[in-house]
């Protein structure tokens, strides 16, 4: 957004209709790059702001998040994949013995 005269951020007003609805001025629309049918995430701030933001800048800022964790070629979907698939190697190894410990009981019950 555009800074005004003294370092602060422009203003501009906008009003509410009875449906509801703001009207975003094109100023502000063309300052954040919002195009027509865009949508918007919104929030209100414990300060009683009310902050929006696009979808497209959403993902790409959970991103650049991620990436503070998770370093650039890494995936964390393998990654969820092969704990997974060990987990389920593990299930599975801890079934076989079990049945194998029940067969072996019973037999031992049927001598």
């Amino acid at each position: 957004m555009a800074k005004g005269t003294r370092g602060f951020y422009k203003s501009s007003v906008a009003r509410m209709d009875s449906a509801g609805r703001i009207v975003i001025p094109a100023e502000v629309r063309e300052q954040l790059g919002i195009k027509s049918g865009e949508r918007l995430v919104m929030r209100v701030t414990e300060r009683g702001h009310l902050e929006a933001w696009t979808t497209e800048w959403g993902i790409k800022r959970a991103q650049e998040i991620v990436r503070q964790v998770v370093p650039e070629g890494v995936s964390m979907v393998d990654e969820l994949i092969a704990d997974r698939r060990a987990e389920n190697a593990k299930d599975e190894a801890e079934f076989e013995e079990s049945r194998r410990l029940r067969a072996v009981r019973e037999r031992q019950a049927n001598e």
